[in-house]
């Protein structure tokens, strides 16, 4: 369904460019989450704004669905928001404090769409804050009255009111607690069998990233450097970065943990002659 093929992005002009992704190739299957994993600076969340038209593009090509889409025009970005969707890392920050949920859920319907009924749009409301385990009457609240949890979980319900074929997920749980994480990684997980939606899963914990994830890619310093199946990537790292984020991922036992990062530095000291 999306097909990334040697994506280049720049960030800067003149001698103030810098390249911040350089030739990173992946695709995404109907109903399948790529997670794409890397360390704070190393471009994937660059590639999730590349998706979602948000960056321009140096080189390379970004399809969904077999049509171009980086160099879509502004009026196609705008049909491309009922097929794309987004769910961003803060959840305080990415719902606007004075509007009512409702009004905020209600608003993907009507931007960019034929004129729905205000009885069809305020089912659509009613369900969608369903799926995500909150009832009808939150849509008459302030974000204010949420917890960040149940805030993610209106964010989850914005972007998938549309019901897209697709949703960027930049960092959608690492503002939350471990608890709430779970909640909301098991809820996108139900989400995505029943609304038969495909995710780009973006984080820096390779953990995480695992759960989720049918494949894995990893990012280093904007290129790929290890994608294949999410458990072979997780349990058997062949780069030294993903080793690396695999030796920081927090475990609950604090021996296994130990033992993973001396494993890790065994293995580094060799490979150097140390």
């Amino acid at each position: 369904m999306l097909e990334v093929d040697g994506l280049t992005i720049d960030y800067g002009r003149g001698r103030s460019r810098r390249r911040v992704v350089a030739d990173v190739s992946f695709s995404i299957a109907a109903g399948e989450t790529l997670g794409l994993v890397g360390e704070s600076g190393s471009g994937k969340s660059t590639i999730g704004k590349a998706i979602l038209g948000l960056v321009p593009v140096a080189g390379g090509s970004i399809r969904f669905a077999g049509e171009e889409i980086s160099t879509a025009s502004g009026r196609r970005r705008r049909q491309l928001t009922r097929e794309i969707q987004v769910i961003y890392q803060d959840p305080y920050g990415s719902l606007n404090p004075a509007r009512r949920i409702g009004t905020t859920l209600a608003e993907p319907l009507t931007v960019g769409r034929q004129s729905l009924g205000r009885r069809e749009v305020a089912a659509r409301v009613a369900e969608a804050l369903d799926l995500v385990g909150l009832p009808a009457s939150a849509a008459d609240k302030l974000p204010g009255d949420f917890s960040g949890g149940q805030r993610q979980r209106i964010a989850i319900a914005r972007a998938i009111i549309v019901r897209p074929r697709l949703i960027v997920c930049d960092e959608a749980v690492s503002a939350l607690d471990l608890s709430i994480q779970a909640q909301v990684l098991n809820l996108l997980q139900d989400l995505s069998a029943e609304l038969k939606m495909s995710y780009l899963f973006v984080s820096h914990d390779l953990a995480v990233v695992e759960l989720l994830s049918s494949r894995i890619a990893v990012l280093y310093k904007g290129s790929l450097v290890e994608n294949g199946d999410a458990r072979e990537v997780f349990d058997h790292p062949r780069d030294p970065y993903t080793q690396l984020l695999r030796a920081a991922a927090p475990v609950p036992a604090p021996r296994e943990q130990e033992l993973r990062r001396d494993e890790f530095f065994e293995k580094l000291r060799a490979r150097s002659g140390v």
